[in-house]
């Protein structure tokens, strides 16, 4: 239950930020879905190195991977409060 709701407020969050960045951008179809998909990547990317690590696997990869993807969290979290507020 707590992943699910954990995924669901992750979705609202990068959602939001991104719904805002991309309705300022005026971006055609194509790009704004290429967008969507980069969107959708840095969303899960925070959730993967925690679903690896859970089943047992580790390599310097992995750790790469939480790089990037708690970075892109700090990065969409601190988005939403510019945007929020």
């Amino acid at each position: 239950m707590f992943f699910i709701v954990f995924i669901a407020m992750l979705s609202i969050l990068h959602g939001y930020v991104g719904w805002k960045i991309f309705s300022s951008l005026n971006l055609s179809s194509s790009y704004a879905i290429i967008g969507i998909i980069f969107l959708a990547t840095l969303t899960l990317l925070p959730v993967l190195p925690i679903l690896f690590r859970y089943n047992g696997y580790e390599s310097s990869f992995l750790d790469k991977l939480s790089l990037i993807g708690y970075t892109s969290l700090g990065f969409f979290t601190l988005s939403f409060v510019a945007f929020f507020f």
